[in-house]
């Protein structure tokens, strides 16, 4: 864990496939598990980022339903997401999407898509501003610990001048 420097207030830190603005990262295609099956290209798409359990609470966002992805949420647990509000909204029917499973494929040596797999909904969080200020993409979020990614970011939110956590960082 990072010690702040002298003078700085860590106020969180997070890994990610992809930080805030800098877009989608993993474009997956989907479907609700229950529907009627569709081929993979014909799916909708949703953004797919791979986080650790700390990442919503390192960029103050805000759980409107369930729990937020855990260190026990590892390979041998059942695979779990964390979807956005505007997920939710779109593609639930006004459901609670609780408890539900939707479809995706897992990433695969951590570049390529695998096989489809079905990940239980356990939490519903607030939009990310994923490509920009009027960005309400819909989106999934899963641990890095349940599927594996390259190229990760580390996310630090910090309740005073930034510039002074770099060298602690």
């Amino acid at each position: 864990s990072p010690t702040p420097a002298a003078g700085g207030s860590l106020g969180g830190v997070a890994a990610t496939s992809v930080l805030p603005f800098l877009g989608w990262g993993w474009e997956m295609p989907f479907q609700v598990q229950g529907t009627p099956p569709v081929d993979r290209a014909s799916r909708p798409t949703c953004f797919f980022k791979v986080v650790s359990p700390s990442y919503f609470n390192a960029l103050g966002m805000h759980f409107r339903a369930g729990r937020s992805l855990s260190e026990t949420d590892t390979a041998r647990a059942p695979f779990v997401a964390v979807i956005n509000e505007s997920m939710a909204e779109r593609y639930f029917s006004g459901e609670p999407p609780l408890g539900k499973r939707i479809v995706l494929p897992r990433i695969v040596s951590g570049r390529r898509r695998g096989p489809d797999r079905a990940w239980q909904v356990v939490g519903v969080v607030g939009d990310e501003k994923v490509r920009g200020l009027n960005d309400s993409s819909a989106g999934v979020y899963v641990s890095y610990r349940q599927t594996p990614a390259l190229g990760v970011s580390l996310a630090v939110r910090a309740s005073s001048d930034p510039n002074q956590l770099v060298r602690g960082i």
